[in-house]
């Protein structure tokens, strides 16, 4: 918390007096004044309070009041208030400043003119400060935040603050431990309590670390009102204190400008109670008496763990248990009571059959198994012992566990439809417990199983690029004794082998300024657009390091732009990797140029490649899923999918013509050889080729 001054401190020179300036009066002090000056009467000498009433004597005659108040520290006007009515006014919070301070009023008069200034009062502020910590709840003034930043309020114009910290719970033990040694030697202060320093004052920099100054060149200085406590005492910019759970009491102080301490504050206790973390399970679980684990707390002695069924919060079973030492995990089992249930402790003072164990015939506690269901629970670590204050931290944040099932797929998400990634990455919900997934891939028309593969982690990513197809995946867990868990619902995936898939122009639209969109492969770092004018020109447009998945050859926008002639075009989009080789080329799209020429005229299709702006232009389309059948993959492997429901057949490389790559330099072009066959025999089953200027590709 901090706010912003001008910096005229009184290592400067004092000001020049001015005839509107009260301290005219106060070169004057000597003089002996008339009645008519408001008299001060109060703040005098030492002022406790940061919000002091000021009083004054009444002049006859007088409608109103101003009050002038100014610091003898930095010389500057702390604050002015006007047209009081009566005697007296209360300073509010933060305008009065810390030290000396100078004192004048004034009294109007309805024929709008004013008395002389009254002599000067001088007074002392030495209100201390008011301390707290933010963020903190309830009667405790409990933080989960283990570096807690510790606030205050405070006149302004502190040189700087001094806190002082104890560590209650430390103190506490230290004094247990002394008594049970027998020991009768006072505790060392230092070993629970230090004092940090926090300069006041400072100057604000800028971006670049720099200090600012305002338009008059004086350093805009900065009021500090929060700290977070340093490790290091003695350097304010070391790393933060972590403090442990535990109860600390605070007491800060202000120093002002002319070295003069203020009293302690108040003291301020609070507890440091942070909530546990990394709660698990928190999946269905092989278990089926499951360990419930978290991180531990610092200086936690014990744990409360709280489950409930799923749907209610009425306690399934519920028990503090004893912090294991030295251990980064803490950890519980749910426990059988002597009735049957889950243990639920009520702390009512009296032990019921449902709070005790059931001991088997070794004396041990017999544990509750869980079969079936869904449970949640939490934690909220406790700082207890004998003769120490008793801290309870915060509930975690629940984890939700349930016993065994089946993974979810989640991901590869189709784009309208299709997988365009050529190594896509199926992803699944965890179960607790497992020592690795089973994952079961099957391809339409080809004998299954096209892939099986294993995982320990969550994911699977397809080693090699997965040729264009309909696809089907099943995922699940196995514990550490080969245990299975059910296979996951089957996930249908329409794959298009790294292919980009175009959305527009659709098949035989007519356009005249034509918008190219695709819907992109997610390893891709750019994309080359093939546009051929069918019978006229085979590379009509061939652009390359397109970024969107979109791109607009000619804007109707931009002056000259010149629509498609009538006719026939072809388009195909490939993915440019990072490394820049290429993907596969998309199936084509073939759409028509909506305006004829009429002119005699040609049209310059040059233009079409002059104008090369790219934005994303992709309208969003209903992702519309394959039927899913209810086979598994434990019972039965289907002979074939013929009664798979397709979802967008993908395009197939023996069917679509495809641009070949230009010859680019001296390097000489590998092509095809069924790709040449396709479009030699393009040619042959054409007219138009005849008696045309056929453009070289180069």
């Amino acid at each position: 918390m901090k706010f912003s001054m001008r910096s005229k401190i009184r290592a400067g020179a004092k000001r020049s007096i001015t005839s509107v300036n009260p301290a005219e009066i106060d070169t004057l002090e000597s003089r002996l004044l008339l009645t008519t000056t408001p008299n001060i009467l109060t703040p005098t000498g030492d002022v406790a309070d940061a919000t002091p009433q000021f009083t004054w004597e009444a002049v006859d005659g007088a409608e109103s009041y101003d009050l002038w108040v100014t610091s003898l520290e930095t010389y500057e006007t702390a604050f002015v208030a006007r047209d009081i009515v009566g005697t007296s006014y209360t300073a509010a919070e933060g305008e009065v400043t810390l030290g000396k301070i100078r004192i004048w009023a004034r009294a109007n008069f309805s024929d709008d003119t004013s008395s002389d200034w009254s002599p000067a009062s001088v007074a002392t502020i030495v209100a201390a400060p008011t301390a707290s910590v933010a963020g903190v709840t309830g009667a405790t003034n409990r933080t989960t935040d283990s570096t807690p930043e510790i606030t205050w309020t405070s006149p302004r114009a502190a040189s700087q603050f001094k806190i002082w910290v104890t560590d209650l719970t430390e103190k506490r033990a230290l004094e247990q431990a002394a008594a049970d040694a027998g020991s009768t030697d006072p505790i060392d202060v230092t070993s629970y309590s230090k004092q940090y320093t926090v300069q006041n004052l400072t100057p604000v920099l800028d971006d670049e670390g720099n200090p600012t100054v305002d338009d008059d060149g004086n350093l805009v200085l900065q009021e500090v009102r929060s700290f977070v406590i340093p490790e290091d005492p003695t350097d304010a910019d070391s790393e933060p204190r972590e403090f442990d759970m535990g109860r600390y009491r605070i007491w800060i102080r202000a120093i002002d400008l002319s070295g003069k301490a203020t009293g302690w504050s108040s003291a301020y206790t609070f507890d440091v109670g942070p909530d546990p973390q990394n709660l698990t399970p928190d999946s269905p679980t092989f278990q089926v008496t499951p360990d419930l684990t978290w991180d531990t707390v610092d200086g936690a002695t014990h744990y409360e763990v709280y489950v409930s069924e799923v749907g209610t919060t009425s306690p399934f079973f519920r028990r503090t248990v004893e912090a294991t030492a030295n251990a980064t995990r803490q950890s519980t089992q749910m426990v059988q009571s002597q009735v049957g249930t889950p243990i639920v402790e009520n702390d009512n003072g009296t032990v019921e059959a449902f709070e005790r164990p059931l001991l088997d015939q070794d004396g041990e506690e017999t544990l509750y198994q869980i079969l079936s269901g869904e449970y949640r629970f939490w934690v909220r670590a406790i700082n207890m012992g004998e003769g120490l204050p008793t801290v309870t931290g915060a509930w975690s944040a629940p984890a939700t566990f349930s016993s065994i099932e089946a993974p979810a797929i989640t991901a590869p998400v189709p784009d309208q439809g299709v997988i365009t990634s050529a190594t896509p990455t199926v992803t699944w919900t965890p179960i607790h417990g497992t020592a690795r997934y089973e994952v079961l891939v099957h391809k339409f028309n080809s004998r299954p199983p096209f892939l099986e593969a294993t995982s320990t982690t969550t994911s699977y990513t397809f080693a090699e690029a997965l040729p264009a197809g309909q696809y089907t995946v099943w995922v699940r867990a196995l514990d550490t004794r080969g245990n299975p868990s059910p296979w996951s619902a089957p996930q249908h995936m329409t794959i298009t082998g790294g292919r980009p898939v175009i959305t527009s122009p659709t098949p035989g639209e007519v356009v005249d300024f034509p918008t190219f969109t695709w819907v992109g492969v997610p390893e891709a770092a750019s994309y080359e657009v093939w546009v051929s004018h069918v019978g006229v020109d085979f590379t009509f447009v061939n652009v390359s390091g397109i970024e969107d998945t979109s791109f607009q050859p000619n804007d109707p926008a931009n002056p000259g732009s010149v629509p498609l002639s009538e006719g026939d075009y072809r388009i195909w989009v490939r993915a440019i990797m990072a490394d820049g080789s290429f993907g596969p080329w998309s199936a084509p799209v073939s759409f028509k140029g909506g305006i004829p020429t009429t002119d005699a005229t040609p049209v310059d299709d040059e233009l079409m490649v002059t104008s090369l702006p790219r934005e994303l232009n992709v309208e969003a389309a209903a992702t519309t899923q394959p039927a899913q059948d209810s086979w598994q993959p434990d019972d039965s492997v289907p002979a074939s999918m013929a009664d798979f429901e397709e979802d967008v057949q993908p395009p197939a490389d023996d069917l679509s013509p495809l641009p070949m790559q230009p010859v680019r330099g001296n390097a000489a072009a590998q092509l095809d050889i069924d790709l040449v066959s396709t479009l030699a025999q393009e040619c042959v089953e054409t007219e138009w080729w005849a008696g045309k200027d056929v453009r070289e590709n180069g």
